[in-house]
């Protein structure tokens, strides 16, 4: 089949998919090609005979209509504006670009390998001042195309930009005309000259890689006329004459591919077990990778490249013998005579498949029960598959999805460089994925932005809550313990509405501080008694004199009497004089005691004296009167101690 006839298959069969999928009445929101609401398809045509597919869409846009002398100003201070609701029409041509003679043009250079065009059909009056756009001008697609993108891809990014500029009243600016393909003459030329010869150089070239198209091979002039094999040619066919080649030998001792020795490069057979039972393959396009992973991948593509000069399968270490080795003996081996323009040719034809394979090529997340694998495939045929990467399931460290768009993996090797997959499927592969884990006894939890945030707030109430308990130990007071409760409360709120089960850590926690003595007591008001306790259980202070024994003299009226009862009724005394001071007030006291007997020996002289007879009276006065005298001497002497004592 033709290059130009494939091409157009690949073209009406794409067409024919999406088309079906845009104007299907089932809205499948897991497919790639479901469009949001206020995109509705409104027309399409596609007639695969003359190459032309066109689809219409309507956008509806949202915009604020200002009445005659109203500013921006007044309309904030008014508040915000009703939206008022509008339709803009835009065309995707998709068709297959034509030859001068108006013959199709079948190339790579059309979709879906180039984006389609759009072009504004109505609507140009709703964008704002300042835009250059007008109804039937073409519209820019700004993204980067790749052969994995859709129609629906497409209309998407310009019906946002669309409604952006319209909703923010930014100036919309039209695209420039599409470049037009190679002129009649210039394309016949090229198809009629240079791919034939190209054609057959290639077919050369190709057929060195083998023994048996080596020995084959022969070129044909211009008219037609075979040339015959080279001597090269001849030797090969000898040479496979003697026996299997070292490619092929190489190519059979080299192991199966299995999940245990998977390796960058390796190709793996789609059908085979136990790939055949993987959990799932979506196609994705890898955005950024971690460090480590682009560091192996460098190294594994540094030791598959073939050194220049070399063909595959050429040993330059065996000892060439026999009639089929003829050039081996005279030059040392092919590789050493045809380096210069062999290796020449091949690197320049090698670019051009490597082109075509990454036009043709698609990239595939594969998920099995042990590894997760990144491989590249033919989108057309999906049998087999060169691994690009491949990682154990067990270095997953944390997933990140936005739906329908994108899925960035995070392994424990490189736990802030993720892996970024563009993955319009990333719902479905993340559920496989954490399906995997949950059979290898592994749990995780689903969180978003909401849940993110309080899980933060508590990480901060629990920060908050450690500082306070320090601060309790220096002003124990209830208000204190009733806030600190109030935040492990709060803390554990948190945590259960984001799923979290560190709140029942902090509900331990909880119970823990309660539990303390320290708590326990400032709850039930016994720390404050305990500490006026402490603080009346101090010692006396040192030279303070203790209250005086108090004495009552009742038989005595005189002055000095009286003022030793005032003198013994003084709760406390100080004496804050010198030691002859105190002397003194000894001396004196014992005056006193001096003078009372006198006053009693006075008295017995009187009763003896007295002419009339005594009548018996009772004794209690005479042994009151002794009785107090010897307390009075011995206050004053315990006095006269505990002052020559201090």
């Amino acid at each position: 089949m033709a290059s130009s006839d494939r091409t157009a298959e690949i073209w009406s069969t794409r067409l024919q998919r999406e088309l079906l999928a845009l104007t299907s009445v089932e809205d499948d929101k897991d497919h790639i090609e479901t469009l949001p609401d206020f995109i509705k398809v409104t027309n399409h045509e596609l007639d695969i005979a003359k190459a032309v597919c066109t689809v219409s869409f309507e956008i509806e846009v949202e915009y604020e209509e200002k009445e005659e002398g109203e500013t921006e100003e007044s309309a904030e201070k008014e508040g915000e504006a009703e939206l008022k609701k509008d339709h803009v029409s835009v065309t995707l041509d998709a068709s297959l670009p034509t030859k001068a003679d108006g013959t199709v043009d079948a190339s790579p250079s059309s979709y879906p390998f180039q984006k389609p065009t759009a072009v504004l059909k109505s609507g140009a009056h709703l964008f704002p001042d300042g835009s250059t756009v007008s109804d039937g001008d073409f519209v820019e697609i700004d993204c980067d195309w790749t052969p994995s993108l859709h129609l629906n891809d497409a209309i998407l990014n310009v019906a946002l930009k669309m409604r952006e500029s319209i909703r923010r009243g930014e100036p919309y600016s039209k695209a420039a005309p599409p470049k037009t393909s190679t002129s009649g003459a210039a394309s016949s030329f090229v198809a009629d000259n240079v791919l034939p010869n190209t054609k057959k150089l290639s077919a050369f070239f190709s057929s060195l890689k083998s023994p048996s198209g080596f020995s084959m091979a022969s070129i044909t002039d211009d008219s037609g006329a075979a040339t015959g094999p080279s001597p090269s040619a001849a030797a090969g066919a000898a040479r496979s004459l003697k026996g299997p080649s070292r490619t092929s030998i190489i190519a059979s001792s080299k192991p199966k591919p299995t999940p245990d020795n998977l390796k960058i490069g390796d190709v793996i057979d789609l059908s085979d077990d136990p790939w055949n039972r993987c959990a799932g393959m979506y196609s994705c396009k890898a955005i950024r990778r971690p460090a480590f992973m682009e560091k192996a991948m460098g190294e594994a593509a540094t030791s598959q490249k073939p050194k220049p000069g070399e063909f595959p399968g050429e040993d330059e270490n065996e000892v060439p013998s026999g009639s089929g080795n003829y050039m081996k003996l005279q030059s040392g081996g092919i590789a050493k005579v045809a380096s210069s323009g062999f290796a020449g040719a091949k690197s320049m034809f090698g670019s051009f498949t490597q082109s075509a394979k990454s036009v043709l090529e698609e990239s595939f997340l594969m998920i099995t029960d042990e590894l997760i694998i990144e491989l590249r495939s033919n989108k057309l045929n999906i049998g087999s598959g060169t691994v690009t990467f491949s990682l154990p399931i067990a270095m997953l460290a944390k997933l990140k999805f936005r739906r329908q768009e994108s899925l960035s993996l995070f392994f424990k090797e490189a736990p802030d460089d993720p892996l970024i997959f563009m993955c319009p499927q990333s719902a479905s592969a993340v559920q496989e994925i954490q399906a995997v884990l949950k059979r290898h006894g592994v749990k995780g939890k689903h969180t978003n932005a909401a849940t993110q945030r309080a899980i933060q707030m508590a990480l901060a109430l629990v920060a908050e809550i450690q500082t306070k308990e320090k601060s309790l130990v220096n002003g124990p007071t209830v208000e204190k313990v009733d806030e600190i409760m109030d935040l492990y409360r709060q803390a554990a709120e948190k945590f259960e509405v984001a799923g979290d089960p560190r709140h029942e850590e902090v509900m331990s926690h909880m119970h823990k501080f309660l539990a303390k003595p320290l708590v326990m007591s400032i709850l039930d008001g016994s720390y404050g008694i305990i500490n006026k306790k402490k603080a009346g259980s101090t010692n006396v202070p040192e030279g303070e004199v203790l209250e005086t024994a108090r004495y009552d003299d009742d038989d005595h009226d005189d002055e000095d009497g009286g003022a030793a009862r005032s003198n013994a009724e003084t709760p406390k005394t100080k004496f804050k004089g010198s030691v002859e001071a105190a002397i003194d007030h000894a001396d004196a006291i014992l005056e006193e005691a001096k003078q009372d007997l006198m006053n009693m020996d006075t008295d017995l002289e009187q009763m003896l004296s007295s002419e009339e007879p005594s009548t018996p009276e009772p004794k209690s006065d005479d042994r009151d009167a002794v009785a107090e005298l010897d307390a009075m001497l011995s206050a004053a002497d315990k006095e006269l101690e505990d002052i020559m004592a201090s």
